[in-house]
């Protein structure tokens, strides 16, 4: 594989050239973050716990190079990606970093203002969302942390104009990788000055300052602003958006109310839909950057369907052979009734594989691993399409989009089911044999033989329910937080909370105040909820939507814009 640069862009500041090599933006939409909210608080120790697999993954996508050339690959050399979860108590962010030299501040360098100078992570944070230019001295943060520091301390940079942060109940641990390290944090929400709500925005950033030689730092990688000084630039951080929706060890899967369109396109159903990102690379053979290899994949349901996209970034796309897993391929792998055997039960434990095919509009390779002759699975229902586009970049993906009947594939269409799911890309960029393989939840290219390694997904009701977790507080009052995405075209998600069982409806009405959906209408326990609402059948303008709960009713504005 030949490595390619995408751009450089040089720019001056104070008489010191900038390079900015553009790592691929894999995000379909990046003008928001999505940070759910945990379930359960995870164990902080720098390992990926399953709760992580299925919380969003984010790129740091710019380089900012010093006067050392970044190696011939990036991918080992520095690369890094992050999470972020919450609770009412703390939010956790998990990073991973690919880093082929990993150099420690020495304990006697006490210069703080030079830190960046070494292996180091830096977390941005702007609660009230500010959005300024310059640190509003009321909540704008940097926080470092340098590899291998064992006093585990925490600098934080407000660029002199305060507040003090108490960084004193900040935890973090890191774990050393086969090409980096992991670290995974918790600040407290107090701390950041952050009290947080469903559908609430705040700024958020993360940057990676990466030193090889021991002379200083050689580069520098960030997810946003194009420049070095994005770090005094709150204006240059990302926004994020404090979901209702759970990160959980189980996958959520949630119910839609009107079909998708089966056309390899990611329409605007699937918008509300949180990605997951795959995350285990059986091996790191012949990767140059995230556009090498990457997956998304995102997954709802209806009484008649288990629908699936799945977005694969692959700049290399090969079929030389049978189209078995040595050529480029996407497999879906379900256990219907979650029986979590190590075999295949030959009764609803399936391997569906989708092989590309030069020329053909749909990956339309169909194998089947599981079934029996005399428990034939009949597949002549599945509806299915595929796209391989290149962007403006020059990355290539390819989208697959599906519709697997619910009797196909033996699954009990009922809110609350549970069932297990793995969904993995094999990879082969030069031709003969695969070169890697990139799976979803799975540490172990096993799950074809062994289906208990699928994780287990539960298809979700009306309503998405964070519930309370073990040792978490239930929701102090009854919450109505705005929608996300707003304005939104046609499909926004509501979020809002319940401090204790009671009857609720949510409504919506138009400026006229009529009725025009009713979203919730039923008793429902303490906790949080989100809630899809799809006004494609409305004209644009403004709407309300109103909560109403124990003789209490709150309402909200929206904007549908078609």
């Amino acid at each position: 594989m030949k490595p390619v640069v995408l751009f450089i862009l040089f720019t001056v500041v104070t008489l010191s050239a900038i390079n900015s090599y553009a790592q691929p933006v894999l995000e379909e939409e990046m003008e928001f973050l999505l940070y759910p909210k945990a379930q359960y608080y995870p164990k902080i120790d720098g390992i990926m716990d399953n709760i992580w697999l299925n919380v969003p993954r984010y790129v740091m996508t710019y380089y900012c190079l010093g006067t050392n050339k970044l190696e011939a690959n990036p991918w080992y050399d520095c690369s890094a990606e992050w999470r972020v979860m919450w609770t009412d108590q703390a939010m956790y962010w998990f990073v991973q970093v690919r880093d082929d030299s990993l150099v420690k501040k020495g304990d006697d360098y006490t210069d703080e203002t030079e830190g960046y100078r070494w292996d180091s992570i830096e977390i941005f944070n702007d609660a009230n969302n500010s959005h300024t230019d310059t640190y509003d001295g009321v909540d704008d943060v940097q926080f470092r942390i340098h590899w291998g520091d064992l006093s585990k301390f925490i600098r934080f940079w407000t660029d002199r104009k305060g507040p003090e942060f108490d960084v004193s109940e900040v935890e973090w641990n890191e774990q050393i990788t086969d090409v980096g390290y992991n670290v995974e944090i918790m600040f407290i929400m107090d701390e950041l000055f952050l009290f947080p709500k469903p559908g609430m925005i705040i700024g958020s950033d993360c940057h990676y300052n990466d030193n090889d030689l021991n002379k200083g730092r050689d580069s520098k990688i960030q997810s946003f602003g194009k420049i070095e000084l994005s770090h005094m630039r709150p204006s240059a951080f990302g926004r994020a958006v404090l979901s209702g929706w759970t990160a959980s060890d189980t996958l959520m899967v949630v119910k839609t109310f009107s079909a998708p369109i089966i056309d390899g396109e990611m329409d605007d159903l699937w918008q509300g839909v949180p990605p997951i990102s795959a995350s285990q690379y059986m091996s790191n053979a012949n990767l140059y950057n995230y556009a090498d290899l990457a997956m998304k994949t995102r997954m709802m349901w209806d009484e008649n369907y288990l629908y699936t996209l799945v977005k694969v970034w692959d700049d290399s796309l090969v079929r030389d052979g049978a189209g078995d897993y040595n050529d480029d391929s996407i497999e879906l792998y379900v256990d219907a009734d979650f029986s979590h055997g190590t075999t295949y039960d030959n009764i609803n434990d399936i391997q569906i594989a989708f092989g590309y095919q030069p020329g053909d509009p749909a990956l339309s390779a169909i194998h089947l691993v599981g079934s029996s002759v005399s428990t034939p699975i009949d597949f002549s229902g599945v509806l299915q399409a595929a796209k391989v586009s290149t962007d403006e970049l020059g990355n290539t993906s390819i989208t697959l989009e599906l519709a697997l009947p619910m009797t196909a594939i033996k699954l009990n269409a009922a809110p609350n089911h549970l069932f297990g799911v793995e969904m993995d890309y094999n990879d082969d960029d030069d031709g003969g044999d695969r070169d890697t393989k990139l799976k979803t939840y799975g540490k172990t290219d096993d799950t074809w033989q062994n289906p208990r390694l699928m994780i287990p997904a539960k298809l979700l009701g009306n309503n998405p329910h964070t519930s309370v977790a073990d040792g978490e507080e239930a929701p102090l009052s009854l919450t109505l937080a705005q929608n996300y995405p707003n304005p939104f075209n046609p499909v926004t998600v509501i979020t809002y909370s319940l401090a204790e069982p009671s009857p609720v409806k949510l409504s919506v009405y138009n400026v006229l105040g009529h009725q025009v959906q009713v979203l919730v209408n039923e008793t429902q326990s303490a906790g949080n909820y989100a809630v899809t609402f799809n006004g494609e059948d409305l004209a644009s303008g403004v709407y309300f939507y109103q909560l109403e709960s124990n003789n209490q009713v709150q309402m909200k504005k929206m904007m549908l814009i078609q």
